[in-house]
């Protein structure tokens, strides 16, 4: 993400949590979704874990700050 480690938490995760519903544009898709931040515990850990075998920039996020950084995952809701 554009925090990249810092050591506050980034706004979008602040949101999804108060708004975790809405609109996700992706390519050629749009469709609703719900989002479910995780920020802590087992969860949190193996899915920033399987994102950062994809993406290994994000373990040096991890790195840079004493905070643990959230791991949002986002649903389709049925239109």
């Amino acid at each position: 993400g554009a925090e990249a480690g810092a050591p506050t938490r980034p706004d979008v995760s602040l949101h999804l949590l108060r708004a975790p519903e809405g609109t996700v544009e992706g390519g050629p898709e749009t469709f609703k979704a719900k989002a479910t931040v995780y920020a802590a515990g087992a969860g949190r850990r193996r899915l920033y874990d399987q994102h950062a075998a994809i993406n290994p920039g994000f373990k040096d996020y991890e790195k840079k700050t004493t905070r643990e950084i959230p791991t949002i995952v986002l649903e389709r809701i049925a239109s």
